[in-house]
């Protein structure tokens, strides 16, 4: 349990061999199962492809080979057996956290890979009961055998440690967005460096370095959804400043175009690999206020008639991704006070 976790191997998609059904004592399968059983979907316990430490892998090939010798021992002894396994399972999600705690803090990969681990061995722990249950000489009026109770508690630490992980590298990202606009101050000029495009530079560098420790450890749902939230934190967190804005020139507009723009062209770079296909357009939903970015840069560039034509009487793209106060506030801060635009805002109801 205190090994390192570097060492890793290539999981396959896990799942038990079609529908879940009964097992005799021999480890047969029942000719007819209860109609509980037959509800469950076969899906309803598979472990997508990932990768996990090989520590793991070897922890669970213990617990099988302990399990097995249960099933040819005498009835104390493989009680004795039994409980020696469920102490196992119990010791693993009360060490890890801690025995891995410095590396967690520091190392991407770790998180993550102590969330797989974590959810391959509950993964095991669900179905232990189901597989021996029958097979075991031991009493079910004297001892349960199952260890759902102790998988749930591993798969719950596992995912408590990778999104404590994650919250961790979400306040890096505000925090540097909150730095660069703050040393920005919120005023843009298109011929200098600006403070908040290299904050945002930063920020992208920092979801990259996560990519590449990530993407090939954690089934690809799971990395596509935590990628796209740390993703979308910092395009939340600038574009509501934006929107909030009392007064934007026409070079803060250009500068902030700019900077706005290098999200939208580096974001879904964080979705693309090498090894399989997904659809850029699914895994860009994950990422909060994907599209209302978007329509932010067509704004910022946009004349009073291209806005008046994007709200298309509260059913266009503008109307799609903002508010009706949230574009009567950004029309009032990109444009002077003139009778068009006086016309344009009774028109945004």
């Amino acid at each position: 349990m205190t090994k390192s976790l570097n060492v890793t191997a290539n999981i396959e998609s896990l799942s038990p061999e079609g529908p879940l059904v009964a097992l005799d004592e021999y480890g047969n399968k029942f000719q007819e199962t209860s109609s509980t059983l037959q509800k469950l979907s076969p899906k309803t316990f598979n472990l997508t492809k990932c990768q996990v430490s090989l520590s793991v892998c070897e922890l669970v090939n213990l617990i099988y080979k302990t399990m097995e010798e249960a099933c040819v021992s005498s009835e104390d002894f493989a009680e004795k057996l039994f409980h020696t396994v469920r102490n196992l399972l119990s010791m693993y999600w009360h060490i890890i956290p801690t025995a891995h705690s410095q590396t967690i803090a520091n190392i991407p990969d770790h998180a993550a890979l102590i969330h797989n681990n974590a959810v391959y061995l509950a993964h095991h722990a669900f179905l232990l009961g189901h597989h021996y249950k029958n097979r075991l000489p031991i009493s079910s009026q004297t001892t349960t055998i199952t260890a759902v109770d102790l998988g749930y508690m591993i798969r719950s630490t596992g995912c408590n440690v990778f999104l404590k992980s994650m919250l961790n590298h979400k306040n890096h990202l505000q925090d540097l967005i909150r730095k660069g606009v703050e040393a920005a101050s919120l005023k843009w000029e298109e011929t200098s460096v600006n403070p908040l495009q290299m904050s945002v530079q930063n920020c992208l560098k920092h979801l990259t370095k996560l990519k590449n420790a990530w993407m090939k450890i954690l089934p690809r749902s799971v990395y596509c959804k935590s990628i796209g939230t740390l993703a979308g934190s910092v395009v939340e967190d600038l574009v509501l400043r934006v929107v909030a804005l009392e007064e934007i020139s026409t070079d803060e507009a250009i500068a902030l175009i700019n900077i706005l723009s290098l999200l939208e062209s580096n974001i879904p770079n964080l979705f693309s690999s090498d090894d399989e296909h997904v659809s850029q357009a699914e895994a860009l939903k994950e990422v909060r206020l994907w599209e209302k970015l978007k329509e932010l840069i067509i704004v910022l560039g946009a004349s009073l008639q291209d806005l008046n034509e994007r709200w298309l009487g509260g059913k266009g793209p503008l109307a799609h991704n903002f508010t009706s106060d949230e574009v009567k506030h950004l029309i009032k801060a990109i444009f002077q006070n003139t009778e068009r635009r006086a016309q344009l805002l009774a028109k945004i109801k």
